[in-house]
């Protein structure tokens, strides 16, 4: 069975940043293609929750590139068949 994912609010709000710059810098196309591989991403991680480096200082939360862009922060509740993801955010330092 695979693992249910479930946005927090601060993920749900770097996601909207992220959107906010491809709005303001690329084409609609270039937003659908970001999205569909987040999709894309997402399927896979619920199918294989540790397919990125878990952290050291936390317990069960994992990290790491989801493209070479864009950074995804999760937190693995295996009882729970949950992903938490914790936080998405560009690379780059001024999308921020």
């Amino acid at each position: 069975m695979d693992f249910e994912i479930v946005w927090t609010e601060n993920a749900a709000e770097g996601l909207s940043k992220i959107v906010l710059y491809l709005e303001k810098n690329w084409s609609d196309k270039e937003i659908s293609k970001f999205l569909f591989k987040l999709l894309e991403f997402t399927e896979i991680l619920s199918k294989f929750p540790r397919i990125l480096k878990k952290t050291k200082k936390y317990a069960n939360v994992y990290r790491g590139p989801i493209n070479k862009y864009t950074i995804i922060t999760y937190r693995l509740k295996s009882k729970e068949k949950i992903i938490e993801i914790l936080n998405i955010k560009a690379c780059k330092e001024h999308i921020d």
